[in-house]
């Protein structure tokens, strides 16, 4: 696959990936679906709050240099979403098939990897970690 997309080159251990760290989180946006509901469990109702507890993560992270980006993938071309996927550092998303575009990032790179995958309140309440029966 990442050969289809052109991800992979000669140099640097085939990784095609820019040299800068990459922090992407994913949102969605509210539109209308089949059943005339807007809203789902899954949308951040605060985006703006989160945005802003990222970028203060970032600034106060001195050893590394981040770049933040806030993506909507229903409004990327697929081709789009996956060179994005290849070159983030950090990736962050609710709960659901956007976090699966994770198989994308550059794994093996020195920029690779961290998946920060968000649980909707009540709705996964029950959920654990992989294998971990300790919360």
């Amino acid at each position: 696959m990442r050969r289809l997309f052109d991800l992979i080159s000669d140099d640097s251990k085939g990784l095609a990936v820019k040299p800068v760290k990459k922090v992407v989180l994913l949102i969605r946006t509210e539109r209308a679906n089949p059943w005339g509901s807007a809203r789902s469990s899954r949308l951040f109702l605060n985006t703006d709050e989160i945005v802003e507890a990222v970028k203060k993560t970032i600034s106060a992270t001195r050893s590394h240099s981040f770049v933040f980006e806030v993506h909507d993938f229903a409004k990327l071309k697929f081709v789009d979403q996956i060179r994005l996927m290849s070159e983030t550092s950090v990736f962050i998303g609710m709960h659901g098939a956007g976090i699966a575009m994770s198989m994308f990032m550059s794994i093996g790179s020195p920029l690779c990897c961290a998946v920060l995958e968000i649980f909707p309140k009540g709705e996964f309440t029950p959920a654990r970690g992989h294998g971990s029966d300790i919360l």
